[in-house]
């Protein structure tokens, strides 16, 4: 799978999925535990079903490191909304944890001045975007009018730790969209996922690529050698968007 910039990174974190030809898929993420809030501590191990769609969850804490994996329930129950948690979840979380001790210790970032404060980075990049222009409509939303992008406990710590955002602003009128992600401190990663991209110009930036977008399509990523911002989900001009973001941003 293509790899791309991420605010779990910056945090320490780390984010593998893992889809077999058979069997269970298996998505883990790993942070130090020094990264994290309360809320994300305290998610329970949960198995369940909504619909059509399962998620089992278990996590555990081994030397100072948080690990979370999450994948398909193996059956379903009586009761459409708990199953039990697979045996082969539990046995591949106590495997992760006690190998811990092996990995290079995860720490996070050290903020500094120079990286993006995110708190009212929306609107600022607004301000700098004529947006019913690139909609080629004055009726829109502020918002993408999706489910596909990460909600819950470790989005919201991404955000509240400053190290992701998302800026989107999308017409039903014209069914044109924009779509910003956001991520401070993250250009000491630019070589992981740049590396074979194909290289752009954008004003503001000291590097910029255009690389696969994971849900189809193509991204521009660019970054001023501290933080990345990646552009998507929209047909106008990547590279005068990005640029928008590095005047409002980099003041």
């Amino acid at each position: 799978m293509f790899v791309a910039p991420n605010g779990r990174a910056t945090l320490g974190g780390l984010i593998c999925s893992y889809w077999p030809t058979d069997g269970n898929w298996l998505y883990a993420e790993v942070f130090p535990v020094s990264s994290l809030t309360a809320d994300v501590l305290q998610l329970r191990d949960e198995c369940g079903w909504g619909g059509d769609y399962g998620l089992c969850r278990a996590s555990t804490i081994s030397a100072g490191v948080w690990i979370s994996l999450t994948a398909e329930p193996s059956v379903r129950t009586d009761d459409p909304t708990t199953a039990p948690i697979p045996d082969w979840l539990t046995e591949a979380l106590d495997d992760a944890a006690s190998r811990v001790s092996t990995w290079a210790e995860p720490h996070a970032a050290t903020r500094t001045a120079a990286w993006w404060n995110i708190a009212d980075a929306c609107t600022q990049i607004a301000s700098q975007l004529d947006i019913p222009a690139i909609l080629m409509s004055s009726d829109y939303i502020e918002g993408y009018p999706t489910d596909a992008f990460s909600t819950g406990a470790i989005a919201d710590l991404v955000e509240e730790q400053g190290t992701e955002e998302w800026c989107a602003w999308y017409s039903y009128e014209s069914g044109r969209g924009i779509y910003l992600e956001l991520f401070p401190g993250a250009g000491s990663t630019w070589s992981s996922y740049t590396s074979d991209a194909i290289l752009l110009e954008v004003e503001g930036a000291s590097s910029a690529a255009q690389v696969p977008n994971f849900m189809g399509g193509e991204a521009t990523l660019a970054t001023d050698g501290t933080n990345v911002v990646a552009v998507s989900h929209t047909d106008a001009d990547h590279a005068m968007i990005a640029a928008a973001v590095f005047t409002a941003l980099g003041r």
